[in-house]
């Protein structure tokens, strides 16, 4: 049923698009049964390899890194051997786009402030990339840490106090975009609302 309704909303609702696209998946169904090997291996290698979808992904050109971040960061993160230091103005997960602090163009973004999946807050100041060899690189956000509150009972608006010192968060796919904003000197996070918990 999921895989009709995606089919339904990408139409934009249209019947005639909506039976071009349920019709055009059966023949691709039916196109693989009558597939040879060299093309069902071909098949099987390409479903078995990660989307990058499921990745957090650094966007643009990587720069270099003061000495003093490059420290901070090669302290703050387990890791074997020699590793490089690198970092981006944009990064992105689940199709979300973030950017630094020193991001000029914010606007062509969606946000800097995030969610973790522990219910921390963070803005981001530094996206970083820690790569150890040519094959293993992790991305990472530096942050500084933010107490958070419910602003007068609600779930969804926090009230933040920042604090001096800065974080280190590894960067997963279970980050969420959330709004930052200052207002009369004092700072808040807003989470996004769910649009498919409206009645």
């Amino acid at each position: 049923m999921g895989r009709l309704l995606k089919l339904a909303t990408s139409a934009n609702g249209v019947p005639i698009q909506i039976m071009s696209r349920l019709m055009l998946k059966d023949s691709i169904t039916a196109y693989k049964t009558l597939a040879g090997d060299t093309t069902l291996s071909c098949i099987s290698r390409k479903n078995s390899t990660p989307s990058l979808r499921n990745l957090p992904l650094p966007l643009g050109k990587p720069k270099s890194v003061g000495e003093s971040l490059k420290k901070f960061v090669l302290d703050s993160v387990a890791h074997t051997g020699p590793a490089t230091v690198a970092e981006y103005d944009r990064m992105s997960i689940h199709s979300v786009s973030f950017h630094s602090g020193s991001y000029e163009r914010q606007t062509k973004t969606d946000c800097r402030g995030i969610r973790l999946a522990d219910g921390t807050y963070a803005k981001i100041e530094h996206i970083i990339e820690v790569a150890v060899g040519e094959l293993t690189s992790e991305l990472y956000i530096s942050s500084h840490v933010y107490y958070v509150s419910s602003l007068q009972g609600t779930l969804h608006i926090k009230a933040a106090t920042k604090r001096p010192q800065y974080k280190l968060y590894k960067v997963d796919m279970t980050m969420m975009p959330c709004i930052f904003m200052e207002l009369e000197q004092r700072a808040y996070f807003c989470d996004l609302v769910n649009r498919y918990e409206w009645s």
